[in-house]
């Protein structure tokens, strides 16, 4: 927590009024091509490990996102793809090596988890990135 100093201000009259210290206001950064940010893991099938957050850069900003829907007679699948600005291409930096990873959805995370791997101790699902929490 940061204090600051007492302000007063005297107005023309004499009269003394406190002046609040400034709100601090939490803004999202923008993305930008270069900037760090954190990968979520998936980590392994067998839960041997678990997700984590690695230290990954972004590459490039949007990308599409693609759902599908199953026609009743399961015969045909119709694609979907929307351009969607939070979707992010990243290398991402593991222990063993790196990775590209093209179509990175973005997530704010919700709380619960108490994990020490992720940094922020929010939620996050495995394949997403997020910012660094900044403390």
């Amino acid at each position: 927590m940061r204090l600051f100093p007492r302000r007063v201000v005297v107005d023309d009259d004499g009269v003394a009024t406190d002046v609040k210290p400034p709100e601090v206001i939490k803004k999202t950064p923008k993305p930008a091509i270069g900037r760090a940010v954190h990968y979520v893991s998936h980590g392994t099938p067998g839960g041997e490990y678990g997700k984590c957050c690695r230290a990954a850069t972004i590459t490039d900003i949007g990308g599409w996102r693609t759902t599908s829907t199953q026609q009743d007679d399961e015969t045909h699948r119709i694609l979907h793809q929307k351009w969607d600005p939070d979707m992010m291409g990243l290398v991402v930096h593991n222990p063993t090596g790196t990775f590209n990873n093209t179509t990175v959805p973005y997530d704010s995370g919700e709380p619960g988890t108490e994990d020490p791997q992720m940094c922020d101790g929010l939620e996050h699902p495995g394949g997403s990135w997020h910012y660094p929490h900044i403390r």
